[in-house]
């Protein structure tokens, strides 16, 4: 599933971004991994890097974090904070679930992971704090704000700004 989730976002770009037929494409896939997600979660629990190995573990996240069911991201939540505290999945994953969930409920994100296009950049989602923002990326594992806007201009090849 980890694979199948990545493989659709290698032709993510700007132009394809806006191409309803690729949005509905990879909006199916999502959804069906998400399912199969869902049936694993209801009878194993998270499959955490101890449990399930560290290629499983990724993947559960990756399907989580792009699914389209946001009742699924929170019910999880708590879990993945948990498991992140005792070292069991890694910190920089509980910071993406957690900008996800906050972002995709309209409140301000708590680790600046989260950006959206807007006239072809990408522009950072509202941030609580941002006088702190460094200090909790640190917390959590991530590379600063200046190197994470630079990884994801390579990434997506279109400028990446913190404000409108």
């Amino acid at each position: 599933m980890g694979t199948e989730d990545q493989e659709i976002r290698q032709g993510l770009s700007p132009d394809r971004m806006g191409d309803t037929a690729f949005a509905k494409s990879m909006l199916r896939g999502d959804s069906a991994r998400t399912a199969r997600l869902r049936a694993i979660l209801d009878e194993h629990g998270w499959p955490d890097s101890v449990r399930a190995g560290g290629p499983a573990a990724q993947a559960a996240f990756l399907v989580l974090q792009h699914s389209p069911s946001r009742e699924l991201q929170k019910t999880w939540l708590p879990t993945i904070e948990r498991l992140a505290r005792k070292g069991l999945v890694p910190a920089d994953q509980a910071a993406l679930l957690i900008d996800r969930v906050l972002v995709g409920d309209g409140l301000p994100q708590r680790f600046g992971t989260q950006f959206s296009m807007v006239d072809g950049r990408l522009v950072l989602d509202s941030v609580e704090n941002e006088g702190s923002l460094e200090e909790r990326r640190t917390s959590m594992g991530l590379p600063t704000m200046e190197e994470y806007m630079r990884l994801m201009e390579d990434l997506y090849h279109v400028p990446v700004v913190r404000h409108r």
